[in-house]
This record gives C-alpha cells, sequence and structure tokens, in this order.
C-alpha cells in the first residue's frame, strides 16, 4: 500500500505522533502490504472511538463528505468519506507523504467541536498538494501546482544572435544588445518596387523615387445611389440611372376641432408626418398670438377669445398642395363671466336649490356660495353653450331687478348676441315680452320640433323628454345652439346613482359637462343670496382643473393657499359625492389621484384631525367614496383593517354555508324618534367577511328586487361630524340584492348580515354564503354551552355576537374567548330588555335590540339607535354576567331606555331625563340597589339640594334641565310606584289626537298621567313650572288632589283651592255657609268674610270676615247670624299663608 494512504489509515485510528515515527518520512514504494494493513486496521477499529473528535486536513469536496446535507462534516463523516475515497481508487485524497517532506500531516487549525464547517473546508481545500514552480514568472510555471517545490527556472537576458559579436548562449530573452563588426559595402539606394517603371534591383533602400504609368480610365455609374452604379467605374459617363422619387406628402391629424383657453400656452399638432414643406396661405388668420410653424403645429398663447371659426390651411411640397380645414376657438371662461353677471349685482332666490356641478372640461360656476358650492354654472360644450341653474326661478324671472338682468344675460351669452330666434318651453312663456323688448324673436311654448329653426332654447332640467328628444337636445348644443335649463330633481331621485343615470337633466351631462345635485344637496331650502358684483370664481371650482391644481400641489409643483387649497377640495368632494364610479370624466383623475397618495391610514396611533387640512379631508373622502362605491373584485384590504376592524388569519378557512333568515320584520313605529325605528332588521350569520376579499351571497329569486341588502360591517357609526378619529370615518359595506347571486365585501372586512327593510313579510328563506370565514356566534338557547367552550368561541373571525330573544352584542372575539358561561350573560339582559319593554307599556316588543363596541363613536360615551353604540371599554363588564347582576349599567341602560321613548310623550328637555326612567328602574327592581348607589348625581344631598336651588330661582321651566327634570318624575315614581308611569306612557301609543307643540305636550301629559294614578297632579305640576291651562286643570276636578306631595312645606306654598260653595239652611236672619276645600295648601287658615255687598279680594270691603280654622282637605261649614231679613248676601272664602291670600269665587244667598 503507498505509504500515503497508510498514514491516513494511521492518523485515523491511532495517535498522529506515533503514526508519523513509523512512517519516518521514507520515500515512496509500492509493497505488498495488504494482509498486514487489514490486520492493523481491525485491530485498530476499537480504538476508533477514542479518538478525539478534531478536524484533519485533506483534499476532497466538502459537499461529498456531507451525506446528510446540513453543511457540517462530523468526525464520522470524514472517515467514512475517506475510506470511500481509497475504495474508489485512492482519488487524490493527500494529506502528506515522504513526496513532501516539508509538509506533514498535521490537525488543522480549526475549531474542535468535532465538525467540519464549509469555511473550514476552504482552507482545507488550499491545502498543499501537488508540487512544481508557483511562480508565475517563472518561465517553468506550473498553474496545477499546490506545494513550490524549488524548481522555478527564469529568463536569462542577452544577444541571443549567433552572428553577433556578443552572443551570449544562456540569453533566452534577447535584450536587443547585439553588436556587429561595420558592413564592409555601403547601402545601395533607389527604388525597390519591382512594379515601378525604375525599379533598381540593386537598390538596397529605398528612396521614394519609383514613377508608374498612369491607370487606364474605366468609364461608368459612380452614384452608389443609382440603380445601374459600377463600383469599378473611375469616370462618371452620365449613366446613372433612378427609380421615380417617392412623392412628399402631407398626413393631416383627423382631430380637425380645437378649443384652447386664452392666455396659455398651447400646441395643436395638425401634421401627423415629417415633411419638408413651405406654408402657401391661412384663411383667415389665426386668432392674435398663434402661429403655423414649420413642424406643422399650431402654437403660442392666444392673447384673446374668438368664436368658432373655421381656417384653411394650405402648404406645399416638392410634390404638391395639401390643405386642411380645422375648427378652433379661443375661450376665456372669465371673459364669460363677466358678460353673464354684468351690472346683475347682489340676487336673492328663495325656495329649494339644487347646485350645478361644472364637470366638462369648458364648465365653470356663475354664483357660489359661503361654503364653496356652485349654485349655478355655465359650459361651453361642443359649438354651443349651456347655463344651468339649480332651480326654475332664476330661468326667466320678470321682477325687474337683478334677478331679471341676470336671466337676460344669461340668454344672450348662449345666443351669442341678441337678436337671435329663442324657443321658450311652455313654462317661461311669461319670459316673451321681455325678450322681444331686448330685440329676439321669440317661440313659445316650444317642443323638441321647434329647434331646427332657433338660435337658443329655454327649457327645464326636470323634463319629461324621452332618450331620443335628450339627443336632440344634445345634437342642437353641439351643433351651435344656445341651451339654458333650470329645476331640480324630486325626491324620488335621492338615490346617487339613480339622480344621476336617471334624472332628466343628467342623461345629457356628458354632453353639457353640467351635474344636478339631488334634491336639497346640501342647501335644504337656504335659497341663494349672492352677491355677483365682484370678481370671477376661482378656475379652482372647476373640477378638473381642481383635481390637477391638488395634484401638483402634493407633489410641489405648485403652492395651493389656503383659500385655494378649500375650494379645490370642495369641488372633489361634491364630485365624489354625487358622482357614481362610472362617471369616468370624473373618476378616472380621482383615481389617479388617490393612487399616487397611497391608502391613508387610521389608527389609534396615527389619528386623524378632520377639518385640519381641506385637502387631507378631500382625499379621505375621495378615498371612502371609492371603497364604498368600488365592485366587490376591486376592493383592497385596506392598510387600516389590521388595527380595525382587525384581521383575519390567513390560514383561517374560507367556508361555505347555507343560512336560514326570517324575512318578516316589522320594524317599529316611527315615533319611538330616538331608536331608528325604520332602520332595516340585521339578520345575524355568524360568518366574516375578511377585508379585501370577495364573498359570493345567493338568495332565493323572489328575494331579488325586495330592498333586502347585505350589510358588511357592524359598526355603522360615521366620524365625519367629529374633531379627530382614530379609525376611518366609514367602514362598512351595503350591498343591494340586485341579482340572484351577487358579489360582496368590504376592504376593512366585517361581520355578514342579511338585512330586511321594515314592514317586510318575506317568510322564512335561505341565503348561502361563500368564501366566508367562521365567527364565534352563540344564540342564547340554542348554542350548546359546550359547543361553545369547545369550539365555537375560538372560530378565527375578529368580531363575535351572543345572542338572545331581546338582545345582541356585538363584541370583539378577544373579549369572549374565556367567557365560560354566556347563558347566564344573557339571562341577564333578557331580564334587562324585557322589564324595559315592560315599563314603556309597549310590548310585545317588536324587534330584538342590539348594541355593538367600537372604538369611537359618533357621539358621546354611548348612543342610541339601532344598533346602539358604546366604547370598546365597556364591553369586559357587558359580557360579564356576574358583574352585572351585582352592579349594573346605568349608562347601558339609558341608551336603551332612549330606544323606547316616544316622541309625544317625550315633553320639551326631557329626552336625556325619561330614558333615565328605565335606568332607575333596573337598577332598583333588577340589580337590587338603590338609586344613590345606581348614579352619583341621585344621591340625597344632590337631590335636595339641585330641587332647592330650582324653587328658589323660581321654577322656571326653560330651566327644567336633565336632572332637575327627573326629580320631577322621580317624585311621582316614589310615591304612586311604576304602573302609572307606564300607564301613561302607553296612552299615547293608539293616541288619535297627540299633542302638538310644547304647551300642548305639558299639557296632555299632566292629564294623562293625572288619571294613572287617580290624583290630580295639576298643582304639582303647576309647581314645577308647567304652563297649564285652565282647560287642563278643570278636568282635573273630579280627582283628588295630591296633597302629599313632598314640595309642600319644603320648597314650594300652595295656596288652597276652594270649589262648592253654597248656603244652608237660610232663615231671616242666619245661614250656614258652606264650601269644599279641594286643596288645603301650605299651612294656611281658612277664613270666610260675607255683607250685602261682594268685597271682592279685599277683607276691608267686607261687612264681615270670621277666622275659621287651619286648612284641610274636606267639606266646611261656618254659621252666620244677626243677618236682615229679606236681604240678598255675598260671600267668599279666603284662605292665608306665606303667599298671600287666596280667595275663593263669590256666592250668594237671600234670607226669607
Amino acid at each position: 500500500m503507498n505509504k500515503s494512504y497508510f498514514l491516513i489509515i494511521c492518523l485515523l485510528l491511532t495517535s498522529f505522533t506515533g503514526c508519523i515515527d513509523d512512517l519516518a518520512l521514507e520515500p515512496v514504494e509500492d509493497t505488498d502490504e495488504t494482509d498486514n494493513t487489514e490486520q492493523e486496521e481491525s485491530e485498530d477499529e476499537e480504538k476508533t472511538e477514542e479518538r478525539p473528535s478534531e478536524q484533519w486536513t485533506f483534499y476532497r469536496d466538502f459537499f461529498e463528505c456531507d451525506p446528510n446535507n446540513d453543511s457540517i462534516v462530523t468526525y464520522g463523516e470524514f472517515v467514512d468519506c475517506l475510506n470511500m475515497d481509497l475504495m474508489n481508487d485512492g482519488e487524490s485524497v493527500v494529506a502528506a507523504s515522504s513526496e513532501f517532506p516539508n509538509e506533514v500531516f498535521s490537525i488543522a487549525d480549526l475549531d474542535m467541536d468535532g465538525n467540519l464547517t464549509s469555511s473550514e473546508f476552504d482552507y482545507i481545500k488550499n491545502y498543499p498538494h501537488e508540487g512544481g514552480c508557483m511562480d508565475s514568472d517563472a518561465t517553468n510555471y506550473n498553474s496545477m501546482a499546490e506545494v513550490d517545490d524549488g524548481s522555478c527556472e527564469y529568463p536569462v537576458e542577452g544577444c541571443t544572435n549567433l552572428t553577433a559579436n556578443n552572443f551570449n548562449q544562456n540569453a533566452t530573452v534577447d535584450d536587443g544588445s547585439c553588436n556587429f563588426d561595420p558592413s564592409e559595402q555601403d547601402p545601395i539606394e533607389g527604388c525597390t518596387n519591382s512594379t515601378a517603371n525604375n525599379f533598381n534591383q540593386n537598390a538596397t533602400v529605398d528612396n521614394g523615387s519609383c514613377t508608374f504609368d498612369p491607370p487606364e480610365p474605366i468609364e461608368g455609374c459612380t452614384n452608389s445611389t443609382a440603380n445601374n452604379y459600377n463600383q469599378n467605374a473611375t469616370v462618371d459617363d452620365g449613366s446613372c440611372i433612378f427609380d421615380p422619387p417617392e412623392p412628399v406628402v402631407i398626413v393631416w391629424s383627423n382631430n380637425t376641432v380645437h378649443a384652447i383657453s386664452a392666455n396659455k400656452t398651447a400646441t395643436i399638432q395638425l401634421i401627423e408626418n415629417d415633411p419638408n414643406f413651405t406654408i402657401v396661405s391661412i384663411e383667415p388668420s389665426l386668432p392674435d398670438g398663434l402661429t403655423f410653424d414649420t413642424n406643422g403645429n399650431i402654437s403660442g398663447t392666444p392673447t384673446t377669445r374668438s368664436v368658432w371659426s373655421s381656417y384653411e390651411i394650405t402648404v406645399n411640397t416638392t410634390s404638391d398642395n395639401f390643405t386642411t380645414n380645422i375648427s378652433l376657438a379661443v375661450h376665456d371662461l372669465d371673459a364669460d363671466w363677466r358678460d353673464i353677471t354684468t351690472d346683475v349685482g347682489t340676487i336673492n332666490y328663495g325656495g329649494l336649490h339644487s347646485l350645478i356641478l361644472p364637470l366638462g372640461e369648458w364648465a365653470f360656476p356663475i354664483a357660489v356660495d359661503s361654503g364653496n358650492r356652485p349654485l349655478f354654472s355655465a359650459a361651453h360644450s361642443g359649438f354651443g353653450r349651456i347655463i344651468g341653474y339649480g332651480h326654475e326661478s332664476p330661468v326667466a324671472n320678470q321682477d325687474g331687478g337683478n334677478e331679471t338682468q341676470l336671466s337676460l344675460n344669461a340668454i344672450e351669452w348662449v345666443c351669442s348676441g341678441t337678436g337671435k330666434w329663442v324657443a321658450l318651453e311652455s313654462s317661461f312663456n311669461h319670459f316673451e315680452d321681455e325678450l322681444k323688448a331686448e330685440g329676439y324673436s321669440v317661440t313659445t311654448s316650444a317642443t323638441i320640433d321647434d329647434l331646427n329653426n332657433v338660435d337658443c332654447f329655454v327649457t327645464k332640467f326636470t323634463n319629461l323628454y324621452n332618450d331620443t328628444e335628450n339627443s336632440i337636445i344634445e345634437n342642437f348644443l353641439i351643433s351651435g345652439g344656445g341651451l339654458i335649463m333650470g329645476g331640480n330633481p324630486d325626491w324620488s331621485y335621492s338615490d346617487v346613482a339613480n339622480n344621476a343615470n336617471n334624472y332628466p337633466g343628467n342623461k345629457i351631462l356628458r354632453t353639457t359637462g353640467l351635474f344636478v345635485t339631488r334634491l336639497g344637496f346640501p342647501l335644504y331650502g337656504m335659497g341663494v343670496n349672492v352677491d355677483l358684483d365682484t370678481e370671477a370664481p376661482s378656475p379652482f371650482y372647476r373640477t378638473l382643473t381642481a383635481v390637477d391644481a391638488i395634484e401638483k400641489h402634493i407633489t410641489n409643483i405648485i403652492t395651493l393657499s389656503d383659500s385655494e387649497q378649500s375650494i379645490a377640495s370642495t369641488a372633489i368632494s361634491l364630485a365624489t359625492d354625487n358622482l357614481p364610479i362610472d362617471f369616468d370624466i370624473i373618476w378616472i383623475p380621482l383615481r389617479e389621484l388617490s393612487d399616487g397618495v397611497g391608502w391613508l391610514e387610521i389608527n389609534s396611533s396615527n389619528i386623524f384631525n378632520l377639518g385640519a387640512d381641506p385637502i387631507d379631508d378631500s382625499l379621505l373622502n375621495l378615498q371612502q367614496v371609492l371603497l364604498t362605491k368600488l365592485p366587490a373584485d376591486e376592493l383592497i384590504a385596506h392598510p387600516s383593517s389590521s388595527d380595525f376592524s382587525g384581521a383575519v388569519p390567513a390560514s383561517a378557512p374560507r367556508v361555505a354555508r347555507t343560512i336560514s333568515i326570517d324575512g318578516n320584520y316589522e320594524g317599529l313605529p316611527s315615533d319611538f324618534k330616538f331608536s331608528q325605528a325604520s332602520a332595516d332588521g340585521r339578520m345575524s350569520t355568524g360568518l366574516y367577511a375578511a377585508p379585501g376579499e370577495v364573498v359570493t351571497v345567493t338568495f332565493p329569486d323572489n328575494i331579488v328586487d325586495t330592498g333586502v341588502n347585505v350589510l358588511i360591517g357592524a359598526h355603522t357609526d360615521s366620524l365625519w361630524d367629529k374633531d379627530t378619529i382614530s379609525r376611518h370615518p366609514i367602514i362598512y359595506r351595503v350591498w343591494s340584492v340586485s341579482n340572484q347571486t351577487i358579489e360582496v365585501g368590504n376592504a376593512w372586512g366585517g361581520s355578514i348580515y342579511i338585512r330586511i327593510p321594515a314592514g317586510s313579510s318575506l317568510g322564512i328563506f335561505d341565503v348561502t354564503i361563500e368564501q366566508a370565514v367562521e365567527a364565534p356566534h352563540y344564540v342564547h338557547g340554542v348554542t350548546d354551552v359546550s359547543d361553545w367552550q369547545d369550539t365555537i368561541r375560538h372560530l378565527p373571525a375578529p368580531w363575535a355576537e351572543i345572542e338572545s330573544d331581546q338582545f345582541i352584542l356585538t363584541v370583539p372575539s378577544s373579549e369572549i374567548r374565556e367567557l365560560d358561561d354566556p347563558d347566564y350573560t344573557m339571562n341577564f339582559w333578557d331580564e334587562a330588555l324585557q322589564m324595559e319593554h315592560n315599563l314603556s307599556g309597549f310590548t310585545p316588543w317588536p324587534r330584538v335590540e342590539r348594541a355593538v363596541f367600537d372604538i369611537q363613536i359618533s357621539g358621546g360615551t354611548m348612543h342610541s339607535g339601532y344598533p346602539f353604540m358604546a366604547h370598546l371599554p365597556s364591553v369586559p363588564a357587558v359580557v360579564n354576567g356576574t358583574q352585572m347582576y351585582e352592579s349594573g349599567d346605568w349608562g347601558m341602560f339609558h341608551e336603551l331606555g332612549h330606544n323606547h321613548q316616544w316622541s309625544a310623550s317625550t315633553l320639551p328637555g326631557t329626552q336625556e331625563t325619561t330614558c333615565n326612567l328605565f335606568s332607575a328602574k333596573l337598577m332598583t327592581d333588577l340589580v337590587g340597589i338603590d338609586l344613590a348607589e345606581g348614579h352619583s348625581k341621585l344621591s340625597p344631598s344632590k337631590r335636595e339640594s339641585r330641587t332647592e336651588d330650582y324653587f328658589d330661582a323660581g321654577s322656571d321651566i326653560d330651566q327644567w334641565s336633565v336632572w332637575v327634570a327627573f326629580e320631577t318624575y322621580l317624585q311621582v315614581q316614589e310615591y304612586f310606584g311604576w304602573e302609572p308611569i307606564t300607564e301613561a306612557l302607553a296612552a299615547y301609543y293608539d293616541m288619535e289626537d297627540p299633542p302638538g307643540g310644547s304647551s300642548a305636550q305639558f299639557n296632555r301629559w299632566v292629564l294623562e298621567l293625572s288619571e294613572a294614578t287617580n290624583h290630580n297632579l295639576a298643582p304639582f305640576h303647576e309647581a314645577w313650572g308647567f304652563p297649564l291651562t285652565p282647560e287642563t286643570k278643570d278636568a282635573l276636578l273630579h280627582l283628588p288632589v295630591w296633597v302629599d306631595d313632598p314640595l309642600r312645606g319644603w320648597v314650594y306654598e300652595y295656596n288652597p283651592i276652594f270649589r262648592n260653595l253654597s248656603a244652608e239652611n237660610i232663615t231671616s236672619s242666619s245661614a250656614d255657609l258652606e264650601w269644599d276645600v279641594y286643596d288645603n295648601g301650605t299651612n294656611t287658615m281658612i277664613s270666610v268674610c260675607w255683607g250685602v255687598t261682594d268685597g271682592g279680594a279685599d277683607r276691608d270691603l267686607w261687612y264681615s270676615c270670621a277666622e275659621v280654622d287651619s286648612s284641610y282637605v274636606g267639606h266646611w261649614s261656618y254659621g252666620i247670624d244677626s243677618l236682615a231679613s229679606g236681604t240678598t248676601y255675598y260671600f267668599r272664602v279666603v284662605g292665608q299663608n306665606n303667599n298671600g291670600d287666596t280667595w275663593s269665587e263669590v256666592a250668594s244667598f237671600t234670607t226669607s
């Protein structure tokens, strides 16, 4: 065996030092030692495990020795690799041998962890192996050598010419040093070129004297572009032949109609190819500031407007003359505005006005309000002009003032002058005389058929023209006609898409460039009061100009002032709020603007300040509207959705479920005015839409177009009225069921609900929902608690619902993951809701109430509605049944109480008062704590001081505020109980003549509550300042007065009330005076006065007065005598207390 191999084996199986000693670095010999070697290997196998885990230098590819492909070679793997190498015929494994005595095999300078890494192998692979010259400058350099063996040979410089005097036989490189003996013969100069006429064969040095005979000329075509070009010809003989030249033509642009703006640089490309030409003529001359250049463009800056004109342009090329005809106009919108508003000044119109948005390229506002909204607008459209008003009143005003001047100016502008023929739709026939006085010819009661013979047409936006007739109007306009339209949509066009697509005035939007907003948007009857005696409105009122300006402002190309930012932002917001997504004229640039900005992120760590920057606000509104109008398959997962409503795990299964939906939904009567009584009913599905993902929902055919819709997202509060927001203002999406199968989604994700319009009777139907995520959903009395604990509460959606017959809580799933007993929680809420329904007297309650918890809500800590909204911090307590039974939640009860307030029985100023009756009821009767513990405002001391302060100030009903008013109700409840309040509330539900107005409401409540308590409560409520009428007080005289009310003797002095005065047992000299004390008053002493005349309310005018007794309720009698016979006497009863005297009506009798 070769000693090199033996050394390797020896190194692996024995100690390193011993192996080297045995080898003794002897010369390499081939000997037959196989048997001995195998024996030695066998004997040493037991020692292998005792070897240290050290790395040994050797040469082999690392990965061949790494069978596990883990980039680490262990000691054992090294041994196996080496043995494999030996079996593979000794494949270049060299560690050390006597061949290289200076490179002994040794332990590498590596780590000692028993593993050999790839980097360590790099060291090993560079370990010396093959010997040879390793100096690249040597003549025998060996690029394969790994060990320099000292054999390098280097070049020797010197003279290598054997004939030289100094030839060096050892030199390998000639260094130019050779020298020779001088030559015996001088050089011979001459022509050395053998082809020359004077070639000298003896010449040894050419002296440049060679001469030659001139060559024979070759005639032919020497032009390389010719068909018969001769590359050998030296003389052109004029024989060149060429193809006929290509004609030089002009390629005119197909676009022959051009409108440009005055005072702005413009370029119009007329010639699309690149020929050489000369200008022959332009007729007529181009507008000032414009030229036609040799590049085929009309360019320049026109200095003034010009009407539409046709221009003939002729140019000449080497081939021919070429002519085109174009139509060109130069518009100056500011000058147009001045024409329309000349001599107008301030204008005033009443009525409900829509806005007229200037959306087209050449549209502009005529009048704007203080909110930067265009009230009416004008536009160039094709070759014609149009003005649009949001109401009919400004169209043809004949009052003779500024408004009439505006009407006349407008007609003159659209007609491009006076003296034209004007057609008036019948609604505006009244303006005939005014037009004729200005020199116009007039056609009244004009129809579409009259448009061929007139210059201008005055009609209504609210026309009944069909699509064909609308098309005729459009053609009339773009062909050069003038058009004035006025009016606004009725309430049937309140929907954005319906108004945009179906309102007659908007059907021709793409031609007119003007858009009519929905009725009352956003003026709601404010009318118009505008001063037109100012400068032209900013160009940023124009929607397209506004979009371009904001984009340039954001990218720092221009800087808009604060005022300009506000105007441009409003223009964009008005467009986004009113135009469906398919209005490309606006939405394409708007979407490009949004894409350039990127999605705005809002969360609790990155709040948004509404109103701080108008551009930011408009961009936020733009993106919000975009995400509420895009089809489901174009939605994205909004970056803010992971913060709120929350992310859906990517691993969460997307499932398909068929859900049974109850399509019978009554809703609430509209008089429950704080409850969102007519809101669509939400039917839970237990499914969730992941942000930006498409969910497919399939309905029965009979459900399509019934008003049923799909709601994605429970959080339906809008935050646009807040100053700062911690989430996007609107994060839900509603999808109408317009087909059996629809695709739905929401950029923020959300719980999936099927919504049923109030008043529906659609029966039970199935809905199939696909590609949704399962959400925790517990139904009280239906869901098995063990299923809830084991599986349902752990479902992946971020929002959950726990539901009972009376109440549904929508809460973060994280808040119910540990909820073990949802039954106990919902038992409480079932009791609470039923108790509120019972107190209201409206039973059975026709809907299941809902509470949704949000990171931020539109108003207050909580607010009523369907659903009623509350903040997230309330959730832990609300879902904790034990805490609810022990402590309750006044705020939750309060908001649910709002949902039970009937409009007619909610007295002026008590919106936040009577809902507290429900809180008080639940705190005392359900939770079992007293009022003081239920709310800090209801401690005895605070109640007492509030009441005293109110009465000290004169018990002014205008100061009858929340907690003061609540005291009024509480005093009645604490004496009579809850039942009379329920009875009084219930009396309103079927009331045929509910009270209208504040006074009527106060009086009706006292009547109903008195009847319910079976006591006359008029004095009590009058003490509180109720404006009770005599009719109300008389109507209650059949009931006993509540004389035990807590105000008596404390904060209010009641006057006594007397009635049923009479005289009994009359004789000639005596009589018994009798009366009833209906109300004993406060600390009152009763007297009676009599005489032959009525002394009125003055004791001194009576014949006699007698003090009777301290007042009490009941029948009284007092006998008088010493009367004259046959005489008529008068008497009155008077009560005296701290208020003074209170007198009864007068009574009389006659003695016998």
